[in-house]
């Protein structure tokens, strides 16, 4: 998955709860986003999945679940401008 798509395919895998072995996740926004954090007090109310991915601990983005029993590699760029490379990071 890509970006924002990984947020939604761990959503995915917790609902549906379908075994994956191996996941790659590109640039994902794990820990949140800091452009999130810069654009969300501007455009938050009416782009909510903004404000549901920025980087503080009650954001919608920390609330979710990693798969269970997933091999997860992660791919980021280390000068990505939107996701920081340590907001990329899974829990190993």
């Amino acid at each position: 998955a890509h970006s924002m798509g990984n947020l939604v395919t761990r959503e995915a895998l917790a609902r549906v709860r379908v075994p994956v072995k191996r996941m790659v996740m590109l640039a994902p926004p794990n820990c949140g986003s800091f452009a999130a954090d810069r654009f969300a007090p501007w455009i938050g109310a009416i782009f909510k999945p903004l404000r549901q991915m920025r980087t503080c601990p009650e954001s919608y983005v920390h609330s979710l679940a990693y798969p269970v029993e997933t091999e997860i590699g992660v791919i980021a760029a280390s000068h990505d401008f939107v996701v920081a490379h340590g907001s990329s990071i899974a829990p190993t």
